[in-house]
């Protein structure tokens, strides 16, 4: 049949994309396309990309060279799977095509023989890996396991020296082959349970870690809506928040309502996320890329684990997102002493708040919000000074400040007070938009 022909019945041929003139090409095998299957114009040399106003079934498509198909238009054309093009011309498979979404490039599966439209699929599904951090939980955890879908690859429980045997419950009571158990001798606390199963996802390969309390209160039901947003493209980390659910502070205890209030203010300044909340929740999911680069040394342990997390995500530049979610509770007791943990964790906020403003505004960039931080303690700080010095001397000698003397003491506050609101909402919109693991 010749070209022609072939072009008429809707059905085209594409053997490599041609990349910017300052990457290299990739090869990828043939691939037809039907007629309701938009298909890709190969770009048979280096001119600029063709016109906004071109047909959208001729717009080209660039590869980068990490294999990713971008939109030449869009930001956020990027295929879901990072490694789609390479992993097809690895298989050799010839019965996928691409069609276009709004934002991305999706891959739909064809009838054989037919060149039409099967079912829209991607042509490697990510490898899901989830894991269960375990400390006397061996009357729940099972529980938790089996409401892990079908989407998950690989369920990781780890055993933090549980005196009541979760680990070797799990082993003995669960049938599911995708469980793997890892039994830590010492008590590492929830965060270090978390990062071992962190590590074992990334040697098995995982592409998304999820995280999973085993005292039931999270549901697996919610993994695929939990990861959805790193599957598009749109986060590299996403929790769950229970007071974006309509019912969710009802269902949580006073007590604790009250302590994530408070906690969750503190770590908005703390970790740079201002439009976050509810920074305990441990229903978690994260991009493997990302996991992969996390400082693990200096990450807490204990339970201020997820607020650590966080902070150490937003010295990386990650993409944090919010899922609502039901709270869930039941017997179980919490190991977290409300009053002590709130000392503990302002300690720890302050601590990360003065470290995340000194790298990002004085070691990565330094800029007129720098200067501002800076002038506008030192006004503040002089005009609360001098003004106090001023009004001892006052009230000792009965002699009343002049006009001149009180305004050289409020300006400067003043002044300061208002470059520090400045400051705090350039803050607050320096969240980071990009995710990472697009580059990574």
């Amino acid at each position: 049949m010749s070209s022609t022909s072939r072009r008429s019945s809707g059905e085209r041929s594409l053997r490599r994309f041609v990349l910017p003139s300052n990457l290299g090409p990739v090869s990828v095998p043939s691939v037809r396309f039907s007629a309701n299957v938009h298909p890709i114009r190969p770009v048979v040399d280096r001119s600029p990309a063709p016109d906004r106003a071109q047909s959208i079934q001729e717009l080209p498509v660039y590869v980068g060279a990490s294999g990713r198909v971008c939109h030449p238009f869009t930001k956020k054309g990027i295929v879901k799977n990072a490694l789609l093009i390479q992993r097809l011309a690895r298989s050799g498979r010839q019965d996928y095509g691409f069609a276009r979404g709004s934002h991305e490039l999706r891959v739909i599966e064809l009838e054989k023989g037919r060149g039409v439209p099967k079912r829209e699929k991607d042509i490697v599904e990510p490898c899901i890996a989830v894991v269960i951090p375990c400390y006397r939980e061996s009357t729940r955890v099972l529980g938790v396991i089996g409401g892990v879908g079908d989407e998950v690859r690989h369920i990781i429980v780890i055993d933090d020296a549980c005196p009541d045997g979760t680990g070797e419950a799990v082993r003995t009571k669960c049938s599911d082959p995708r469980v793997e158990v890892i039994t830590h001798k010492t008590n590492t606390g929830v965060g270090g349970s978390t990062l071992t199963g962190y590590a074992r996802a990334l040697e098995i390969g995982a592409d998304i870690i999820v995280k999973v309390d085993g005292d039931g209160q999270m549901d697996p039901a919610l993994i695929p809506r939990l990861i959805a947003p790193i599957t598009d493209g749109n986060a590299d980390y996403v929790k769950g928040n229970r007071f974006l659910h309509p019912d969710g502070p009802k269902q949580m205890p006073t007590v604790r309502v009250i302590g994530n209030l408070g906690l969750s203010f503190l770590s908005k300044v703390s970790t740079g996320y201002w439009d976050i909340f509810d920074p305990t929740n441990g229903f978690t999911a994260i991009h493997a890329k990302v996991a992969a680069r996390l400082p693990v040394q200096k990450i807490s342990r204990g339970y201020f684990f997820e607020t650590d997390m966080l902070f150490r995500l937003n010295i990386m530049r990650a993409v944090v997102a919010d899922l609502p979610m039901a709270a869930r509770y039941a017997d179980e007791q919490s190991g977290i002493r409300i009053g002590r943990a709130i000392f503990e964790f302002a300690g720890k906020n302050f601590l990360n708040a003065i470290k995340r403003i000194f790298v990002s505004y004085f070691v990565r960039d330094f800029s007129v919000v720098s200067l501002q931080l800076v002038l506008g303690k030192l006004l503040f700080l002089f005009g609360v000074v001098f003004g106090g010095l001023e009004w001892r001397k006052s009230v000792t000698s009965g002699v009343p400040a002049t006009a001149g003397t009180v305004i050289l003491a409020a300006l400067p506050i003043i002044v300061g007070v208002q470059m520090g609101v400045a400051f705090l909402n350039y803050d607050i919109r320096n969240v980071p938009k990009k995710p990472i693991h697009l580059i990574l």
